[in-house]
């Protein structure tokens, strides 16, 4: 989609009109939007229940459906399933009030006694410095269980917490691995109540598993498009702090995997549409088996072929 040749000869800066008639310009021309049938398209995605009752369903004549960033799973091509979650959707581990933290960890059952020591943990591997907190932990203490020093900087990947002293111990409670799938590195402290999932609704402790059941029901049906929608549910407590937004961010977490669910793979976007020389979107992090399998070797070798060859189509 190139932009018209007059602006590859004279300067136009970033955010004018200019070049927002010039965008709109290119993107007018591509024959991937202005032909529905083109191969190029990036999705085809259209209600098949509606293609169920018209087989011949073509072109115009396909209801055609969003795709919700909410981790929801749409069926792939053959064995292939995926799952979109826009990240603020998600805890942010590094980022997120400490009593968020508390609420997940009362959810693997921790001891509220033992609570701040996970907490002074999860700090002392992030911060900058050496200094430990009452219950905390620095290199002398990695030290001692030969485990490798903490790296003072954030997380990269929510996989790494099982590298902070003591917090591995949790991974042996039957919820550890929808606690890890319900953290994120790269959110954000406001949360898309789109988005959401039940585990980080049930974070604000204010609201109750009732209300938040009803609220996702609610929200299936129609994406809340106004704060009083979702107050209205949830009630006034939602709206405390502003910690909650309606709109996605620009990260979002790819789940392509095989039916059975024993072979998945993940991969972190981050969109980057209008940054200068870029791809629309930059990979920040690819984990090739997020939850491990009781599958032999070979079979996950097998498997993990088939789901990429099926998966092509979709993101190929």
């Amino acid at each position: 989609m190139p932009l018209d040749p007059a602006f590859y000869g004279y300067l136009v800066s970033c955010a004018t009109e200019a070049q927002a008639t010039g965008i709109k310009a290119a993107f007018s021309r591509a024959e991937s939007l202005i032909n529905i049938d083109d191969p190029s398209a990036l999705f085809d995605l259209w209600d098949s229940s509606a293609a169920s009752q018209n087989s011949n369903a073509t072109g115009d004549n396909r209801e055609y459906a969003s795709i919700r960033v909410d981790g929801s799973k749409y069926q792939g091509v053959g064995d292939a399933q995926f799952q979109i979650q826009d990240t603020t959707g998600l805890i942010d581990i590094n980022i997120a009030h400490r009593d968020v933290i508390r609420a997940q960890l009362r959810q693997l059952q921790v001891p509220e006694s033992e609570l701040q020591g996970y907490i002074n943990k999860l700090e002392d591997y992030i911060d900058e410095n050496d200094l430990h907190r009452l219950e905390g932990a620095e290199a002398p203490h990695y030290h001692q269980q030969e485990m490798l020093p903490p790296r003072n900087a954030n997380l990269r990947t929510p996989q790494e917490i099982n590298k902070i002293l003591g917090w591995k111990k949790l991974s042996k409670h039957v919820n550890w691995h929808a606690f890890v799938e319900n953290l994120t590195v790269h959110g954000e402290k406001t949360i898309n109540i789109n988005a959401a999932t039940r585990e980080t609704l049930l974070a604000n402790e204010k609201l109750s598993a009732e209300k938040i059941d009803e609220f996702m029901i609610r929200r299936d049906k129609k994406s809340i498009s106004r704060f009083g929608e979702a107050a209205a549910i949830l009630g006034n407590s939602l709206l405390i702090g502003g910690d909650y937004k309606l709109v996605p961010g620009k990260n979002f977490r790819i789940t392509i995997g095989s039916n059975d669910e024993k072979i998945k793979q993940q991969f972190l976007l981050k969109m980057t549409p209008l940054e200068n020389n870029a791809a629309p979107w930059e990979i920040l992090w690819y984990n090739p088996s997020p939850n491990k399998s009781e599958i032999t070797l070979q079979e996950q070798r097998e498997k993990i072929e088939h789901v990429r060859k099926t998966a092509i189509p979709f993101f190929g």
